[in-house]
């Protein structure tokens, strides 16, 4: 299903009382292919943006844009829709339109050109410098966290990594004081730690989108996507969540200890 807003590309397709409160210009230090992979992934809102996303719910997605529940009621949404190079975001509460963000994309040279401009329903010209304060201060951080996100993703789709099938790490009584530690092993990273007395190994990249997997508590046996909350059994590899999630663990490196020493190979 498209876009439920009618004529959703022109501005104020709703008629409602419009006013412009502020600007916003950002270099952001990834390519335009990056940024637009970032406008469509609404899945990253409610954990890369957990401080500032409180619900997202997916109602409807597809090449024309999104839009997600903003609580668990459904009485709000926000609509993304595309029609390149710009965008527009329109939030809903009760049904009723609070606000209409128009941001072009522009690329340049391995960066992107980002331009925002903000417009809020019913605003007081006494209020319009306040409310846009708090609109820049919101953006500068999300835009903050989108940037290192997708210089991430990049830096892991185009780095170049030795090959080498087996690793020494050394004594296994002097890396017991350093664990949990992360290893690169055939063109793969992994998290090398402790778990009931046993050494453990499992990637410390989201097979999803490349993020970073973090440490887990020794205690558990899961472990956390910090861009999208997927999660995985460390174990088994097995994506636990989201449930429709196609992607698993790739297989770990066999742990030997020889002569004291741990060593990470291959089969």
């Amino acid at each position: 299903m498209p876009a439920l807003q009618p004529n959703p590309l022109q501005y104020n397709p709703n008629d409602v009382t419009l006013t412009p409160i502020a600007t916003y210009d950002r270099l952001v230090h990834a390519g335009i292919e990056r940024a637009w992979e970032n406008v469509l992934d609404w899945e990253h809102l409610p954990h890369l943006h957990a401080t500032s996303f409180d619900y997202v719910s997916l109602d409807e997605a597809g090449p024309w844009g999104w839009r997600t529940w903003s609580n668990a009621d459904r009485t709000g949404h926000v609509e993304l829709c595309i029609d390149k190079p710009q965008y527009v975001a329109r939030s809903y509460q009760e049904q009723r339109q609070v606000s209409e963000i128009w941001t072009t994309l522009t690329p340049s040279g391995d960066n992107t050109q980002v331009h925002v401009e903000f417009h809020a329903t019913d605003v007081p010209a006494a209020s319009i410098t306040k409310i846009g304060a708090i609109y820049l201060k919101l953006y500068e951080q999300l835009w903050d966290e989108d940037e290192a996100m997708m210089c991430r993703r990049q830096q892991r789709l185009t780095e170049q990594r030795e090959s080498r099938q087996e690793v020494n790490l050394g004594s296994l009584e002097m890396l017991r004081a350093q664990l949990p530690i992360t290893v690169q092993l055939k063109r793969g990273e992994f998290w090398l730690m402790e778990r009931a007395g046993q050494l453990v190994c499992f990637s410390s990249i989201c097979p999803h989108l490349l993020g970073p997997l973090n440490a887990p508590d020794p205690g558990t046996t899961t472990v956390v996507c910090h861009w999208h909350g997927y999660e995985f059994d460390t174990a088994s590899g097995e994506c636990l969540k989201p449930e429709t999630a196609a992607c698993k663990l790739p297989r770990p490196p066999r742990i030997d200890i020889e002569d004291g020493n741990v060593m990470l190979r291959y089969r």
